[in-house]
């Protein structure tokens, strides 16, 4: 592969087949026709299937596996296309030190272990731990949430308490323009947080984008929050939130312990891995009642990106009003780059995963 670029593994079938496939493209991939769905087959061409993954046939190692695919993988024109679309990235993915040194997987029970039967369900760890973040502010605290039922994608993510600053380097994406979008929690203790954007670690060279009121209440004008109600998709009050920087939480997740979504929405509200219940069902991160419960994406600006070159993005947070500096929270969990043509899209909207 080139130097930095990136390698897509898309599992088709979670629940059946689970057939693993390298840089496969499908036309209109996350942009649906259909409300509440992937969409319909007809926009979802597949261009290049792309290289199959042999689960069979793996070899073991200490910590990771071989395994074997049935082409030449290319980083060809197919490939490129194949990520001009949403791009959704966990801190485990942006870090890599996470799967390295065993941490991106663990249980609390594990990490209790680790400590000696005490604390279990967070890691903390050291400012400097990371090749791909870097802390200006060395009381910054960070800690790894294990698994467990955390409002967050794969159940885990990064948090800290009072004040921050750090960087963290973004994975290399396809040249283009993208919107950057941010996973957080509305919550009193959020404070404000300053976001800025530039081409290396150094805050000499980077800009500042924007600044987010993490803690103001979504229910107000500013955000145009509605919460979900049955059978209601959030379809208008969406409309208004984009207009003002934001968007609910994708449906893709719950709040839980291993709470990847895997089935299209169905009209049921039984199954809590299901994306309808995420609509409908108590444990939703799309819509869940009471301030400070759900989730929201705010969106951070639309930059140019050049593939060739880093991309850092760093976060400081400050207390307002009567909170305190060491009431401070923070969180980081996923970070989206969207190019523009498929956030705005003309034809087609994105779909809610």
């Amino acid at each position: 592969m080139l130097q930095g670029a990136l390698l897509k593994v898309w599992q088709t079938n979670p629940k059946t087949t689970k057939d693993l496939w390298l840089n496969r493209y499908v036309m209109n991939n996350t942009l649906t026709d259909q409300y509440a769905t992937f969409g319909s087959d007809a926009m979802h061409q597949v261009i290049y299937e792309g290289a199959k993954i042999d689960r069979n046939g793996s070899i073991a190692l200490l910590n990771a596996n071989i395994h074997s695919i049935d082409k030449v993988l290319l980083y060809d024109s197919n490939a490129y296309a194949a990520q001009h679309e949403r791009m959704r990235f966990h801190v485990n993915q942006m870090l890599p030190e996470l799967a390295s040194n065993g941490i991106m997987r663990v249980t609390a029970q594990e990490a209790s272990a680790w400590n000696g039967g005490g604390e279990g369900n967070r890691i903390a760890l050291p400012t400097d731990y990371f090749d791909y973040l870097r802390c200006y502010d060395e009381h910054t605290i960070i800690r790894y949430n294990v698994l467990g039922a955390w409002r967050a994608l794969e159940s885990t993510q990064l948090q800290g308490w009072g004040p921050c600053d750090f960087a963290i380097r973004l994975p290399r994406v396809p040249s283009g323009r993208y919107e950057v979008r941010y996973l957080y929690g509305p919550m009193t203790r959020g404070g404000e947080l300053d976001f800025f954007l530039g081409n290396s670690c150094d805050t000499t060279t980077m800009n500042k984008v924007s600044t987010l009121d993490a803690g103001q209440d979504p229910n107000n004008a500013n955000i145009g929050y509605q919460q979900i109600g049955e059978y209601e998709y959030g379809i208008e009050a969406g409309k208004v939130m984009r207009q003002n920087g934001y968007m609910y939480a994708p449906a893709s997740f719950s709040r839980g312990m291993y709470n990847m979504i895997t089935d299209k929405l169905m009209v049921t509200d039984d199954d809590p891995y299901a994306a309808c219940y995420q609509m409908t069902g108590s444990t939703s991160c799309r819509s869940e009642g009471g301030y400070g419960t759900m989730m929201l994406r705010y969106i951070i600006a639309t930059v140019d990106v050049k593939q060739s070159e880093d991309c850092w993005l760093r976060i400081k947070n400050r207390a307002t009003g009567t909170l305190m500096p060491s009431e401070l929270g923070w969180s980081l969990n996923f970070v989206e780059l969207v190019p523009v043509d498929v956030a705005e899209n003309a034809t087609y909207m994105e779909d809610w995963y």
